[in-house]
């Protein structure tokens, strides 16, 4: 609308030269019978100096309150209003006070509308108001009663950064129309920073209610730039609400980053009582409603959310369209980049139709390339009632039809819900169901989509056009990328650099499931004693994620379990009832995973100067280690002193087992060999050139409370039995030893010596 605003400079400027007046009015210092041409001499009351206008003039308001009188302000011919004025603004200067804070409402005790706009034989007078507050209006008693609460319009009209909120079209038990506004047959702009907020339609009783915020009776209705429209009520209590935001009946347009927000169009409950089918009238449109052959909606961005067709919770009345209803006829279209997002058709326990549009009878079209989500039909945990698509409800059976691709662009229609109840739910993304096919979309890091991961919806036999762009230069340094369609793997060439087109998603008749990303291969192995919860097999996964492995191990298994995950061991978390899980980080290779058993590592003894690494882990030599079945595991040796005159010896189960020098000085490696049960080990300092104690004959013990002493002058395998025959210790000792036991009578085997002793 940039020639209206340059048409307000230039009626500004034709004041200075004589072509037009320019009233100035202050609320607190102005006096009527002032000549109202300058802010040193202002009129007190805008009704003077309407009265004074003539077409093509220009009233200036400064800061304040004004009344109506006893009827409604009248405009009858062309004119421009503004608000914000402190009355220090020299002649032709902007107002200083940009916010709503020129305020206009009825006289106290007054039941009127604010203002009235041409008439049906005027109507073709152009009107600017700016940077005022309309408020406080109610059409009940006025002249065409009960319609425009705050504005009647007529003329082709613009309101720029005006706030119309608080008014009411109805009060009573008949029907109210606009309750903010009545468009009838005008042109009227919303534009700027303009509010429509917080009226009502239909305000008491069971009084029927058409457009809480705005109703556009064969008129032109744009609504543009930042403009809100929110809050809004077709009806109070209980009566058929249509239109809680706006009902149009003419041509309606959106455009820029407009807001239709938690509007209503049934508020009030019907005590949990259903009603009969003659009776079932309840919500429709939360945000808008488009009525009728000759009404045409076309949003062409913003945003309608939160809006509610019907809200409370115990309204059993069927509910359509919580962000839109278009119906018999009307002609429909949300293009990219508008978003449907968070309505509701019904929180009550009624039936609710399409969440986030519902079109419905006489052949009504629908046209969406925008983005329909989060929307729900029902949205009541008690209610047993259903839930008929909780983005969109196509009455496809009545006539209508429905489009959700066009040559601009493809509908984005995903995460809707048709109940959160106990009701049946027909279609979460459109109903009926077959009317779309949900196509699922995910990807990695490595990855992105022209559209985002989820679920969308997509006319049956339509195409659905999807580009993967790489966020790498090539796939070449990369594990395998591919891109699964419905289980089916289509490898993407090692060589792609750019955008790829995703296949299979041509003339659509089933659900369809995504994956691009690199993929790696996954082979489960199972074992005989033990039930995976994926079956064995080889599975495409995402690369460099997080893969559980879930299995179960047969009851009456005693051996320890461990996964193998090519090579490598790892000890499950256990889940309980003989459940496990092993949550396996993949690389970019292709992974193998099987369960195994284990076994325990034990070590007997080692000397103070060593310390024990277990694949590149310090071992903790107090506990016994698991290792698994055919597990090949390799211990480092590291001195931490200088060993003296003697040699490490390392025993395992009681054999000799040569040690290895590593590349690395100072190490030394001792293979344990594969794994198949139990294994012990020891390592023992043996002394090179040292002769025995004079005081040592070849073997002495002594015994205690606590156990049993040896003193070895050579390296001797000690075995200590009970008198029933069994093992309680075997060892090997070099020098002295002690044997801890408990108290008893013990047999003792040194070199093929047998001898016996008791600890007290």
């Amino acid at each position: 609308m940039v020639w209206r605003y340059l048409w307000v400079l230039s009626g500004l400027s034709l004041s200075l030269m004589g072509f037009a007046e320019t009233y100035h009015v202050a609320a607190k210092k102005g006096d009527d019978v002032a000549a109202g041409t300058s802010w040193k001499e202002p009129l007190r009351s805008l009704g003077e100096a309407l009265n004074r206008a003539g077409s093509g003039d220009v009233i200036l308001l400064t800061v304040g309150t004004y009344y109506t009188g006893l009827s409604s302000f009248h405009i009858n011919d062309n004119l421009t209003l503004i608000g914000g004025y402190t009355g220090e603004e020299s002649e032709g200067a902007e107002p200083t006070n940009q916010a709503f804070r020129t305020i206009l409402k009825p006289s106290y005790d007054i039941r009127c509308r604010v203002f009235l706009i041409g008439s049906y034989e005027n109507p073709n007078i152009q009107v600017l108001i700016r940077n005022l507050t309309i408020t406080g209006g109610d059409a009940t008693g006025d002249t065409l009663a009960r319609c425009g609460g705050g504005i009647y319009n007529y003329a082709d009209t613009e309101l720029r950064d005006v706030e119309v909120r608080d008014n009411k079209a109805s009060f009573g038990e008949e029907e109210g129309r606009g309750g903010g506004i009545y468009n009838c047959l005008g042109r009227l702009t919303l534009t700027g920073n303009s509010v429509v907020a917080y009226n009502v339609a239909g305000s008491s009783g069971i009084a029927a209610g058409w457009g809480g915020g705005i109703y556009n009776e064969g008129g032109n209705l744009v609504i543009s730039e930042t403009v809100s429209v929110s809050d809004n009520i077709a009806s109070l209590y209980g009566g058929v609400g249509f239109g809680g935001g706006i009902y149009n009946e003419g041509t309606l347009r959106l455009e820029g980053q407009v807001t239709i927000r938690a509007n209503i169009a049934c508020k009030a409950g019907t005590g949990g009582v259903v009603p009969s089918e003659e009776e079932a009238f309840g919500g429709f449109g939360g945000g808008i409603l488009n009525h009728g052959e000759n009404a045409e909606t076309l949003i062409y961005g913003g945003t309608i959310s939160e809006n509610y067709a019907v809200a409370d919770v115990g309204n059993g009345l069927p509910a359509y369209g919580g962000g839109i209803h278009n119906e018999d006829g009307g002609k429909l279209s949300v293009f990219f980049p508008s978003i449907i997002r968070d309505n509701v058709a019904t929180a009550g326990i009624g039936d609710g139709h399409g969440g986030g549009i519902s079109s419905v009878r006489g052949g009504s079209k629908l046209t969406v390339t925008g983005t329909v989500e989060r929307n729900t039909a029902v949205l009541n945990a008690f209610a047993h009632s259903n839930g008929y698509g909780g983005g969109i409800y196509c009455g496809k059976a009545d006539g209508s039809e429905a489009s959700f691709m066009t040559a601009e662009g493809s509908a984005v229609i995903y995460n809707n819900m048709a109940t959160t109840g106990r009701g049946e739910a027909i279609g979460n993304g459109v109903y009926p169901p077959n009317l779309t096919h949900t196509v699922t979309l995910k990807s990695t890091p490595y990855f992105s989509l022209n559209y985002g991961s989820g679920n969308y919806e997509v006319s049956d036999g339509d195409d659905f056009d999807v580009m993967a762009y790489l966020h790498i230069g090539s796939l070449s340094s990369v594990g395998k990328a591919a891109i699964i369609v419905n289980g089916e793997s289509l490898p993407v060439d090692k060589g792609t650099t750019g955008p790829i087109t995703v296949p299979g998603l041509q003339n659509i008749r089933e659900d369809k499931i995504v994956d691009v990303g690199i993929f790696v291969s996954v082979s489960i192995k199972s074992a005989d004693f033990v039930e995976t919860e994926l079956p064995v097999g080889k599975y495409e996964v995402y690369a460099e994620e997080p893969f559980e492995f879930n299995f179960t191990v047969a009851e009456g298994h005693r051996d320890l379990i461990r996964v193998n995950v090519n090579g490598k061991f790892y000890e499950p978390d256990m889940l309980g009832d003989g459940r496990y899980r092993c949550l396996v980080s993949l690389t970019k290779e292709n992974t193998s995973i099987s369960p195994v058993s284990a076994f325990t590592l034990s070590f007997l003894e080692c000397p103070a100067n060593v310390s024990l690494f277990l694949h590149g882990q310090s071992l903790n030599l107090a506990e016994p280690l698991a290792v698994a079945a055919g597990e090949n595991p390799y211990i480092e040796i590291l001195y931490t002193g200088r060993p003296i005159s003697g040699q490490l010896k390392a025993y395992v189960n009681g054999r000799p087992t040569n040690l290895f020098p590593t590349e690395k000085s100072g190490i030394f490696e001792l293979s344990l060999g594969t794994v198949v049960g139990n294994m012990e080990v020891q390592l023992v300092m043996e002394n090179l050139a040292v002769t025995p104690s004079p005081r040592l004959t070849e073997t002495q013990f002594t015994t205690s409370a606590q156990g049993v002493k040896v003193e070895m002058s050579d390296v001797r395998t000690v075995s200590i039995y009970t008198l029933t025959g069994e093992l309680k210790v075997k060892r090997i000792v070099c020098g002295t030893a002690f044997v801890p036991l408990t108290k008893g009578i013990y047999i003792i085997e040194i070199g093929g010596k047998v001898s016996r002793v008791i600890v007290h």
